[in-house]
This record gives structure tokens, C-alpha cells and sequence, in this order.
């Protein structure tokens, strides 16, 4: 017994067949139509261009028209197949057998191939763009270019499935494209992702349509900062000492007040209370040279804007003043014979080369005498032969430069005697004059030996580690070598007293630097024979010719100077040696004055 299924099948091509008979078709499923122009073309297999896809009545797609698309059409009518907006050949609106007869009126040539194109519509949304964030509140163009092979009924308008715009169509061409808008009140929607979508219908009974859609993003709008304006200091200005900063802010949000303006300048940040106001710095606080002053408004809704100058920022004038002195000319207690060195210890003790006396003394670091040991002279252990150069090392141990006797003695820090080394020569270890000390953070001493024009560098023990230097005036050379620093990096400096400068090298021996030149002007020297370097590794170099101490940078910018020729507070005979306090106070060997003196840096109003 055979199903209605295939009792339907067996039906469909008799039909289709009769039809075919009648038209005087042989009803060959492989015979196909072209394109022509009259009914007395002849019956082709040529195939069209597959360009004609998606043809009216092409039910198989191939671009032609056969016995086939008729069977198609009929199994459609029956109910065996889906419908198919293709099988409206004679474009009526509904699948029906006329529509299998007008395809097989164009199989045997009676009517023209193709018929047509199947109605589309496309929707294409220009604006706003998939994934494009959009500011709450803002009014937003949805833009939809609709193109159509029909006119257009009509253009609704979605978001988030809600109906909320729709365009009616305009008469457009075949084939046009017609842009329809509207204008999105973002203000009542939530933050947040939405879907937008366009759908367009042709006037087919509404039966083609076209849709679109795009995601966008709605998002806190961003708040307008307030603005801020630093009144003063100009931009460009010179600033000293202390000196004013003057701001005014201005907010911009409706409702909001300026909060606060925090002010900063060389790490410091001070702040004024509400919109406008002053706060005061100091030209102390920062490096000289170009700064930056910035100012930060914040409104009372959070926003923030910031307003900067840049200033020519200097230190004020600083200078030593005179605090103490002590010491006459003799052989006593706290008394001198020509002292030609001085070192102060991690404790402020003061430690003093007595040249003439053949002793170092110790004071409190107010000039108390405390103790003394090297006298009388002779080259035992412990005894001295004019000593010229002291340093003391990070523990208290004090090493002294026995130029009589051309070599180094350690000592503790009360004058017990812990070792030496040394001996007349040019050969390494060995001296031709001793005279500057120094020790470097990890206990290494440098000592000058001038006459041999050269730096030796030993462990703190006396063994001989590296030397560098030789007579002449270039870089790297000396000529008499007297005095000896060294900085907290290991960098050392030396006093090269008759080429009137000072070199600065590594703790190798490299060279690094070097400034001054024969002269009394700021920088220059006659002859620069005691150095010593602060913690901010600052140059102090005593200028015995000119009576003077001579204040530099690290690489040798002339900071200040202060002494003259006499022996009142603050002036100078014949200054040998220099040394600066862990709290920055600043002992000088007064040499011929038979004295030690001890300033203070003090900055002028």
C-alpha cells in the first residue's frame, strides 16, 4: 500500500508533464531555457551567468530555467516541500500553478528568461558603530541605510527589543539606498550595554524585510575638571629663599565648589584650603637650578585639574660664619707649633696634626683638650717627626702622616700604637714625603707623597694596594700632590697644590675631573693644599696664599668662600688644613696663627 507521501510524488510529475505536453514540451527534465527575445527563439542549454542566482522561479539555483523548477514549484503546491519566495514566478503573491506554468513557458521559449530577481531588503546601521561607547545623556544618531529591490513600507526603530521609532517609507528606485535617522535620548536609558536594531519592510505585503543590529555601550559621562592658575611665580621666574606660591581654581561642574589646590615644589607638597590662596617654600629645598612648581585643584565632586610653572630656582647665599677658636702659640696643653692637619670623627672629636710640637692632639669637638701622644720626636713606635696629614676611619682609628719620618702610624682613638708602614723611596710602599691622609668607607688609606708626585692607595693594615700619578700638569698628573679626600662613593680628590687645581678620580685611580687655575678669583688658587669633602659630598679646599677656604660642588662649581689675611675671628695666616664635622661645622688649621677656628654654614637673609 503506498503512503500519501508517495502517493503525492507519483502525481506531481504527471501534472507537471501534462502541462508540459500541452505546451509542446517533452517534458525532459534536462531541457533548459536561455535568455532571449522572442517566442521563436530556439530551446538552448547554454547556462546564464551564475551572477542570476536567486532568480525568480530558479528553484535549483543554477541560473536556469528546467522541467525541474516546474516539478519544485508543484511539489511546493502539494505540500511535499517548503515554501519558497522563488516559486512566485508570475509575481502574484502566492504559489500556484501558474507559476510552474510560466517556468515552463520559458523552458519552451514562450516567455523571456529570467524573469526576475526575488525582492531583498538590506539594512545597514552607519552610526553608531558596534561596540562604540556612547556618554549618558548624550542625544545619538541611529543611522540605517536601507537598500531595497521593492519600495520601502516602512523602518522600525529598537532598543533592547523595544519598539521605539519607526520611519515610513519613501518611494525609493529599485536597487536605491535611502538613509532614515533617529535621534537616540540616551538620558533614559541605564549604563550599561544596549542592543540597537533596524528592521526594514518592503511593501510586499510586509513580506521582505531586512534587520540589523548593533551593541553599544552607555557610560558615565566624564565630568569637566576644574581649572587652576599659578598667579605666582611667573613662569621663568627667579626664586630665593623663601618665597610665595599664589593659586586661584576655578570649578566647572554646576554645583561643585573647589575643595582644595595642593601646591608641591622639590618633593614638598603644601596645600590651601578652598580656591585660591598662598603657601611659602623654600629655594633651599631644591637643587639649584630649573624647577617645577605644581599645583592640583580638587572640586567637591572628585575632578581634578593641575596648572605647573617652571622656576629658576638658586640657594640662598650661604656663607661660614665664625663660631670658636682655640689655641696660642707654645708647647702646652690645647697649645700649637704650627698645626698642618686636622680630622674630626664620626663622634665630633677633633683630632690635630701639631707639626712643630711632633704630637697629635685631641679635643672635644668645642676645643676641651682631651689627650695628646708622638712627643717627644723620634722614629720609635708611637714617636713622631713632624706630622703633617690626619684622618680618622668609620671605628676611631687615627692614621697620621710621619713626614719626618716617611712613613704611616695607626693608632686607636686614645694614642696607643697599632702599626706602621713605610720607608724612604719611590718604590711602592715606600715615600719620598708623606703629607695627606684619607680614608675611604671601606677603611682603605690614601696617602700624597708630594715630591714623588703620587697617590698610594693600602689597606688598612699598610698593604700597598695601587698608586697612579706622576710629575707634569695633565690630567692624572701632579705636580707636589698635598692634600687628600675622599667621599662617601669612594671618589677621591686631591689637592694638586703647585698646578693651582683640584683632580678628582675613582678609588682606582681614574681620572674623573679637575678645575681651578692660578688666580685670586672665585676658583681659582695659588696654592690648594688642604682638602676635605662633606656628607652632601661638597669640596672644601684651604687656599694658604690667598687666606681663604674655597667651598665647591662635587665637580667643582664654585659655592662660596670666606677669610682674609689677619688674625682676628674669621681671618687667616698661612690656613693648611681643613675638615668638616658629621653636623657640618667646618674646622681650619690656622697654621701660622698657631690655632684651630670653627665655623658654621649660615645662610643671609
Amino acid at each position: 500500500m503506498y503512503s500519501l507521501r508517495g502517493y503525492r510524488e507519483l502525481t506531481v510529475l504527471p501534472i507537471a508533464l501534462l502541462i508540459a505536453s500541452l505546451l509542446g514540451c517533452s517534458g525532459s527534465g534536462s531541457t533548459r531555457a536561455t535568455p532571449h527575445t522572442g517566442a521563436s527563439a530556439e530551446i538552448s542549454a547554454q547556462a546564464v551567468s551564475p551572477a542570476q542566482s536567486g532568480l525568480l522561479g530558479d528553484m535549483d539555483g543554477d541560473g536556469e530555467a528546467s522541467v525541474g523548477d516546474a516539478i519544485k514549484i508543484l511539489r511546493i503546491i502539494v505540500g511535499l516541500d517548503p515554501d519558497d519566495e522563488r516559486a512566485d514566478a508570475n509575481q502574484n503573491g502566492s504559489t500556484d500553478v501558474g507559476d510552474a506554468i510560466k517556468v515552463l513557458r520559458c523552458v519552451v521559449g514562450l516567455d523571456d528568461w529570467p524573469i526576475g530577481d526575488v525582492a531583498t531588503v538590506t539594512v545597514n546601521i552607519t552610526t553608531p558603530a558596534d561596540n562604540a561607547e556612547i556618554d549618558q545623556g548624550t542625544a545619538t544618531n541611529i543611522r540605517a541605510e536601507v537598500t531595497s529591490t521593492e519600495d520601502i513600507d516602512k523602518v522600525e526603530f529598537r532598543i533592547d527589543g523595544a519598539l521605539v521609532a519607526t520611519r515610513q517609507g519613501d518611494e525609493v528606485a529599485t536597487t536605491a539606498t535611502k538613509v532614515y535617522v533617529y535621534l537616540w535620548q540616551t538620558a533614559a536609558v541605564g549604563l550599561g550595554e544596549h542592543a540597537i536594531a533596524v528592521k526594514a519592510y518592503d511593501k510586499a505585503d510586509l513580506s521582505h524585510t531586512g534587520t540589523a543590529t548593533v551593541n553599544v555601550t552607555v557610560v558615565q559621562p566624564p565630568t569637566v575638571p576644574p581649572t587652576v592658575e599659578i598667579t605666582a611665580p611667573a613662569e621663568g621666574a627667579q626664586v630665593s629663599g623663601n618665597f610665595d606660591v599664589t593659586v586661584e581654581a576655578t570649578p566647572h561642574e554646576p554645583g561643585a565648589t573647589i575643595a582644595k589646590v595642593d601646591v608641591s615644589f622639590a618633593g614638598t607638597t603644601k596645600t590651601v584650603s578652598g580656591a585660591a590662596g598662598a603657601v611659602t617654600f623654600n629655594s633651599a629645598e631644591a637643587p639649584d637650578g630649573v624647577q617645577t612648581i605644581t599645583a592640583v585643584a580638587t572640586d567637591s565632586l572628585g575632578g581634578t585639574g593641575t596648572a605647573t610653572v617652571t622656576v629658576h630656582s638658586s640657594s640662598p647665599a650661604v656663607t661660614y660664619e665664625f663660631v670658636t677658636t682655640w689655641g696660642s702659640r707654645g708647647s702646652g696643653d690645647g697649645e700649637f707649633a704650627y698645626p698642618g692637619g686636622v680630622a674630626v670623627s664620626t663622634t665630633g672629636h677633633v683630632y690635630i696634626a701639631d707639626t712643630d710640637n711632633h704630637r697629635i692632639q685631641k679635643f672635644s669637638p668645642t676645643g676641651q683638650f682631651i689627650s695628646k701622644w708622638g712627643a717627644p720626636p723620634g722614629s720609635d713606635d708611637g714617636q713622631l717627626k713632624a706630622p703633617s696629614g690626619v684622618a680618622v676611619d668609620a671605628e676611631g682609628n687615627v692614621y697620621v702622616g710621619d713626614t719626618g719620618n716617611l712613613r704611616i702610624q695607626k693608632f686607636t682613638s686614645n694614642g696607643t700604637f697599632l702599626t706602621k708602614w713605610g720607608s724612604f723611596g719611590d718604590g711602592d710602599g715606600q715615600f719620598s714625603l708623606p703629607g695627606g691622609v684619607a680614608v675611604d668607607p671601606n677603611g682603605n688609606v690614601y696617602v700624597t707623597d708630594g715630591p714623588s708626585h703620587r697617590i698610594q692607595k693600602f689597606t688598612s693594615n699598610g698593604t700597598f694596594l695601587t698608586k697612579w700619578g706622576s710629575f707634569g700638569d695633565g690630567d692624572g698628573q701632579f705636580n707636589r700632590p698635598t692634600g687628600v679626600a675622599v667621599d662617601a662613593a669612594g671618589n677621591v680628590y686631591v689637592a694638586d697644590c703647585d698646578n693651582q687645581r683640584i683632580q678628582k678620580f675613582s678609588n682606582s685611580g681614574a681620572f674623573l675631573t679637575k678645575w681651578g687655575s692660578p688666580g685670586p678669583r672665585d676658583g681659582q688658587f695659588q696654592a690648594a693644599f688642604g682638602i676635605a669633602v662633606d656628607a652632601d659630598e661638597n669640596v672644601y679646599v684651604a687656599d694658604p696664599y690667598y687666606e681663604r677656604v674655597q667651598k665647591f660642588t662635587s665637580t667643582g662649581t664654585f659655592m662660596t668662600k670666606w677669610g682674609s689675611l689677619g688674625t682676628g675671628d674669621g681671618q687667616f695666616d698661612d690656613p693648611k688644613a681643613v675638615a668638616v664635622a658629621p653636623g657640618g661645622s667646618v674646622y681650619v688649621a690656622d697654621s701660622r696663627n698657631h690655632r684651630i677656628q670653627e665655623f658654621q654654614p649660615y645662610v643671609a637673609p
